[in-house]
């Protein structure tokens, strides 16, 4: 039986640090995060430079017609689907009528993400607009099928088709 002891030491020690040293790597090599900052860990698993506080805090959006445009990022989590959800709030309610959230970057989607986007279905409704997901890559459009978000959603394959999807719609 392996018996763990917490110390005074290890409940103050941050879960990020206690798990880099049991992993042997010695002690000078640990980088502190800056107050207020979080570790930015790189795509090849190491760390990086500090992610600053102030950086992506908005979403990339761009507006044709009565028709927005909302750019989601690589990865859509808590803190990016929270960014898309406000701005397509924005969106509804300076009068725009379709929200198209283009997903070309992304290539991932978790649980948290989809529940923002079931947000995002419902204020979109409410405000009787439009919302077509497009560049949906395969393995998220079959999540999104699974989940039935498609049924209150249209699914483009690129933004051009989610635009002439808009402009048809249109009397």
């Amino acid at each position: 039986m392996i018996s763990t002891t917490f110390t005074a030491e290890t409940q103050r020690t941050p879960r990020w640090r206690r798990e880099f040293q049991t992993r042997a790597l010695p002690k000078d090599r640990l980088i502190e995060p800056p107050k207020g900052g979080t570790p930015n860990i790189t795509k090849e698993g190491g760390l990086g430079e500090m992610a600053e506080t102030t950086r992506e805090l908005s979403v990339q959006a761009r507006c044709v017609g009565d028709a927005a445009i909302i750019y989601a990022s690589d990865y859509l989590n808590k803190l990016s689907g929270e960014r898309i959800e406000r701005e397509c709030k924005r969106q509804l309610e300076s009068g725009r009528r379709t929200l198209i959230i283009n997903f070309r970057d992304t290539e991932l989607v978790n649980s948290i993400g989809v529940s923002i986007l079931v947000g995002v279905i419902d204020a979109a409704e409410q405000s009787t607009a439009r919302l077509i997901f497009s560049d949906v890559n395969n393995h998220t459009a079959e999540l999104f099928k699974m989940l039935g978000l498609t049924r209150h959603v249209s699914l483009a394959s690129s933004e051009d088709e989610a635009l002439s999807l808009v402009s048809e719609a249109r009397p």
